[in-house]
């Protein structure tokens, strides 16, 4: 099978059939400028029209791999936990605070804990090196307290 495919795509070679135009180019252009003609410079070639910018382009798939829960897709590694739905006793007597909590605590379950992490140390947070995710969105969440954990 292998025989096949080589002779498949081989070709008879003729070297005759082929003529190295760059070569040609320039013995014409030493032609010219020996006997005395003046030689023009080449246009430039046209301008691509269809340029990607690559770093626009990934940074573009980073931002939408970094956010899939805003997007309504799902998460690419599968390391973010569905949001689960928690009832505080603010939610449960329909306080002021409670939307806010909430919708708070909802945004901060679309992160990941080691993003979540940053956001304690950004606050400073005490003890957020041994608390679990859970536990980091409870001392974020205003109204909580930092250090407040959840039991």
């Amino acid at each position: 099978m292998a025989r096949q495919l080589i002779d498949t795509l081989s070709i008879d070679w003729k070297p005759d059939q082929w003529h190295d135009t760059f070569q040609e180019k320039v013995a014409q252009l030493l032609k010219a400028k020996q006997a005395g003609d003046s030689v023009e410079k080449a246009k430039p070639p046209p301008k691509s029209t269809n340029v990607v910018d690559l770093m626009e382009a990934l940074q573009a798939s980073v931002d939408r791999a970094r956010s899939p829960k805003a997007q309504g897709k799902k998460s690419a590694t599968g390391t973010r936990r569905p949001a689960q739905r928690r009832t505080t006793a603010a939610s449960a007597r329909g306080g002021k605070s409670a939307g806010k909590r909430t919708s708070t605590t909802a945004a901060l379950r679309d992160l990941t804990k080691a993003e979540l992490y940053q956001r304690a140390a950004d606050a400073d947070v005490p003890g957020r090196s041994s608390m679990n995710r859970d536990e980091l969105i409870h001392a974020l969440t205003p109204g909580t307290g930092h250090g407040a954990r959840a039991s």
